[in-house]
């Protein structure tokens, strides 16, 4: 009888499309107490993911300086940041929030702030470094599957870190070609950073942000133009990346099946999205999530509109496995 597989290597031969014995279940290492309930489930199967240490380190010639000062705010802790570079300096403030934690000063504050923030990124070095990963991967041993990071796609690190939605909205509109210019140094970056892990001994990684990846290769398609919805004749507007030339029309490749939704795809104007009845984004960190105003401009009521919250909530059914005419798209675990 072959010898029962490790949760990791369950896990890796899973991701390579091999045979297993049974589902894996993983969770990050931060995300469970340690207690009873979790000694149950290890001896089960499960298995860890283990973030970190990463494999590679970056060089950046152009940053003279850090400082990193804590302190309390109102009883809350907060972390300010200071980076100097050859280009001038960046500040931020942070909120620590356990395993994550919450912009409350983004680095971007005035045009003048690109010259520090490109030259951050230009001319890095990208090293392998494993040997924390590797000391941290044996210690581990067959409990858990390592995962590298290679850090926010590009397009995410500038909204969620150093601009945040608003001020990168006002920044598209009137410098977008100095914002186009910080987008492209840590394009150039990612680009160093691909072949160092191809060589590295780390087989996962995660790359964090909601933006797609080919924005990495065609920044026009940022453009508002290009974007496309899938609608009804309702004006029912559903975002996604274009895929198509301008006023194309075509079958939705996926339609909100079994609310009786007829759908279409097409290029559309900016001006339609002030008129819609209801918009809503689509997204693994978002799942669906209204869109209530766009350029401060109330979209139908202001509120979650009737389509979303019934699109909402038959996703959150088969997301949970509750509806039966998507049994197929579920694999029940049975624990005894």
């Amino acid at each position: 009888m072959a010898s029962p597989l490790t949760p990791r290597e369950r896990v890796e031969r899973a991701v390579r499309f091999e045979v297993v014995d049974h589902v894996p279940f993983t969770i990050y290492e931060c995300m469970i107490p340690q207690c009873a309930a979790e000694r149950t489930m290890r001896n089960e199967g499960l298995c860890i993911v283990q973030r970190g240490p990463n494999v590679f380190s970056v060089y950046r010639p152009h940053v003279t300086g850090r400082e990193s000062h804590s302190y309390a705010e109102n009883g809350r802790p907060r972390t300010r940041q200071v980076i100097h570079t050859d280009a001038g300096d960046l500040t931020s403030v942070d909120q620590p929030a356990g395993f994550t934690h919450w912009h409350l000063e983004h680095p971007f504050k005035r045009p003048e702030d690109y010259a520090p923030l490109i030259a951050y990124h230009s001319d890095v070095e990208v090293v392998l470094s494993p040997g924390a990963f590797l000391r941290m991967s044996e210690m581990k041993g067959g409990d858990a599957v390592m995962r590298g990071a290679i850090g926010l796609e590009p397009l995410q690190l500038i909204i969620h870190h150093y601009m945040g939605v608003e001020t990168f909205a006002v920044e598209w509109m009137e410098r977008r070609d100095d914002l186009l210019r910080l987008f492209d140094a840590i394009v150039d970056e990612r680009r160093r950073t691909y072949p160092v892990l191809a060589e590295s001994p780390c087989e996962h990684f995660n790359y964090g942000g909601g933006q797609y990846p080919g924005f990495e290769n065609c920044p026009a398609a940022l453009e508002a133009p290009d974007a496309t919805t899938i609608g009804t004749p309702q004006q029912y507007d559903f975002w996604h990346p274009s895929t198509g030339g301008p006023n194309e029309y075509r079958p939705a490749n996926v339609t909100p099946d079994g609310l009786g939704i007829e759908t279409v795809e097409r290029s559309i104007d900016r001006s339609e999205l002030y008129v819609a009845d209801e918009a809503f984004f689509t997204g693994t960190a978002t799942n669906v999530a209204p869109i209530t105003s766009i350029d401060h401009r109330n979209i139908g009521t202001g509120d979650t509109g009737p389509l979303t919250a019934k699109l909402q909530e038959l996703f959150n059914q088969v997301a949970l496995g509750r509806n039966p005419k998507y049994s197929e798209w579920y694999t029940f675990l049975k624990y005894e």
